[in-house]
This record gives C-alpha cells, structure tokens and sequence, in this order.
C-alpha cells in the first residue's frame, strides 16, 4: 500500500510539471490577420496649402512562410468630389532578431514589397499588448497605428 501510494505521489508530481509549462509562445505573435482603420491629415499638394482628411482601412496578414498581404480601401473628399482607391500587396516579412523571443510585447519586423523589379524595405517596431490581441505600430517615419487580430 505505501508503495502505492509513493508510485502515485511521485507519478502525479511528474505529471504535473510537464514541459509544456515553461516553453511559452513558440510562434511569431506577428502571425495571423490584423486591422485597423481611422483617419489621417495629409495634403494634397507638394507646398502644403490643401488640407483633406483621408478614411482609410487596412488588414495584414502574415504568413508562418515569411510571406504576407495587404489589403487597403481609402477615401477623401477634394473640392466636393470623392476619391477612392482600395487593393492587395503581396510583400515578405522577417523578425530582425537573430534569436527572438516570442513572449517579449516588443518586436522589431522588416516588411520588403517588391514591385516592377524594385525593392522597398521598411522596419516596424511592433509593441504588442500583454494578450497579443492588440498591437501598435510605429514606422520609421513615426506614424502610429493601434491594430486589433482577428
């Protein structure tokens, strides 16, 4: 009976601490589907004399492969007529740490679009909110954006 009941003492003890426990997040939290949407001051002209106010939606999702997508509708008004536009961009995305740890809320991402044979580069601070479910963004020219994954 002690016997018995050492095994099952010892065998739950061992049960119990099983090494799922301490591996954390073993995927990117980067990966999945995020959006946002909201508004923004531009010009419409290069010396900075027309002001519109530009409407805009945006989803990216990112891929396990490194590959990802952008789909994006926008819209303002200019002198009483609506303008428009909305599409997809196919880009790669990469974690810039040599050795990332995926539990950490701040990542830093390199998101490369390529286009007619060119390449542009762009570097993304990401501060992601204690769940993961919520992220902001900042870009190098410091916009920001509060993205929620869906």
């Amino acid at each position: 009976m002690r016997k018995t009941l050492l095994f099952l003492v010892v065998t739950l003890t061992l049960l119990s601490c099983s090494s799922d426990d301490d591996s954390g997040n073993t995927t990117d939290p980067i990966i999945g589907t995020w959006e946002t949407s909201g508004s923004s001051d531009e010009y419409f002209d290069e010396e900075e004399t027309i002001a519109v106010e530009i409407n805009f939606e945006y989803s990216l999702t990112f891929n396990i492969d490194g590959t990802a997508i952008q789909n994006y509708s926008f819209s303002t008004t200019l002198e009483g007529e609506e303008f428009s536009d909305s599409g997809s961009i196919d880009f790669t995305w990469e974690n810039t740490a040599s050795n990332p740890d995926f539990d950490s809320i701040n990542q830093t991402y390199r998101a490369t679009f390529t286009e007619d044979g060119e390449s542009d580069t762009s570097v993304l601070a990401f501060t992601y909110s204690a769940d993961f479910k919520t992220v902001t963004t900042t870009d190098e020219d410091g916009e920001v954006l509060e993205w929620t994954k869906k």
